[in-house]
């Protein structure tokens, strides 16, 4: 009998912590899955710190080779930005690697081109675009000091491929062309409507003459991994931070967002982070303005208008929601979670044609998202398209095997 009694309450426990995930689901994507990007932040930062001092084992035997006045010139090559460029647009720079499987480069990006950022491995021009971003991401490295990041970028040629990754997505980038420019003609840095990636260094080896630049194009955007909705939640959660109070959390999260306000009134993140803790605590008409004014700072960001789709979901204006969702999307093509939010919206609106058109849109783009994947069929299941409806099921699983639901979904049609 004692074992039964503890097996119901092990039971109870169960269904309460997933009902409690359920209920903070919210707050736990903003503030409490930080622990897993923690994590890989942290192995980011040991990869930055080996690639420093790699470049000062590189600097001493260099300078047997190269004088002084050679390192410079190759400095001030690469530290000039474009006018348009100068400054930061107050959105943080994400950790991110550089790949180029071609010529072996696989470094960590630093934000800044300055002389001493630009020791430590390639950099990233600040106010050029983001990665995977509309825009142009302008990322400087140098030729032959160093860690000598772009030391073999002229082999590169049309159609090779170049690899940036973040902690939530892999953005591939095809070369369409290079080439080379006097020092301070700047054209290539320059902002685009089209999300395009810049590479800049020194030409030819051993000189600061000239400089060349690789134009890529964004052609990829595949999200990391993700487990179906239910085990991400648990995997973000421990029994540790279950215990606390999430209300605790989100003061935190507002005082700090607000200390950061101090100092940085046109902080675009804080102003996003604010919001998004003001809404935890459904303080609607507060989140609405920390929005309104990250969206003001740069009509250009997606993330501010995609929060806006969340919050107007919350309060059940959906055609609103659908609204800053369209806009987080013209903003952002590659925005596979405002194509997901919107999808799944149209869905429990039974406008299903609509859903279907746009999580169609996103499995194109994120051809590997078994959530994509799993509500595309479930669109297509209930529009009458059985066939198209089995594909995507099947699709999800191949994806996630124990995508429950996806089976489920399967087994119901054909049935």
């Amino acid at each position: 009998m004692d074992d039964q009694i503890k097996a119901r309450r092990r039971y109870s426990t169960t269904l309460i912590l997933i009902g409690f995930l359920i209920l903070i689901y919210p707050l736990s994507t903003e503030v409490l899955g930080s622990y897993t990007q923690y994590r890989l932040k942290a192995k980011w930062e040991r990869e930055s710190v080996s690639q420093r001092e790699k470049s000062f084992e590189l600097e001493s035997r260099q300078r047997v080779d190269l004088d002084k006045e050679t390192v410079s010139s190759e400095n001030a090559v690469l530290t000039q930005v474009s006018p348009a460029n100068k400054g930061s647009s107050g959105k943080e720079f994400p950790s991110t690697k550089i790949k180029i499987p071609k010529v072996g480069i696989d470094q960590v990006v630093i934000e800044g081109v300055g002389t001493e950022e630009l020791k430590s491995g390639p950099g990233h021009y600040q106010g050029t675009a983001l990665p995977g971003k509309k825009g142009n991401v302008g990322i400087a490295g140098h030729r032959v000091t160093y860690t000598k990041p772009f030391n073999r970028i002229d082999e590169l040629v049309a159609g090779d491929e170049i690899i940036l990754e973040t902690l939530s997505h892999i953005y591939t980038y095809k070369v369409e062309f290079s080439k080379i420019l006097d020092p301070g003609d700047v054209s290539m840095l320059m902002p685009s409507e089209k999300a395009e990636l810049t590479l800049t260094t020194c030409t030819p080896k051993y000189s600061a003459r000239q400089r060349l630049d690789v134009r890529a194009t964004l052609v990829k955007s595949v999200p990391r991994q993700k487990d179906t909705i239910i085990k991400r939640l648990i995997a973000k959660i421990t029994p540790k931070e279950v215990e606390e109070d999430p209300q605790n959390i989100i003061e935190l999260a507002i005082s700090e967002a607000k200390e950061r306000l101090k100092t940085e009134p046109d902080n675009i993140d804080a102003h996003i982070q604010l919001g998004a803790a003001y809404q935890a605590e459904k303080r609607f008409k507060e989140a609405i303005a920390e929005y309104t004014k990250a969206i003001k700072l740069d009509p250009g960001y997606s993330l501010p208008q995609y929060r806006m789709g969340l919050l107007y979901e919350q309060l059940e204006e959906f055609d609103q929601a659908k609204i800053s969702y369209a806009k987080a999307m013209s903003i952002e093509p590659l925005n596979d979670d405002a194509i997901f939010r919107l999808g799944d919206l149209f869905i429990r609106l039974e406008e299903y044609e609509n859903a279907i058109a746009t999580l169609k849109r996103g499995v194109e783009k994120s051809p590997f998202s078994a959530d994509l994947h799993y509500y595309l069929a479930l669109a297509y299941e209930r529009s009458g398209a059985d066939t198209e409806a089995i594909q995507h099921f099947e699709k999800a699983i191949r994806f996630v095997p124990d995508f429950k639901e996806a089976k489920a979904g399967l087994k119901r049609i054909l049935k």
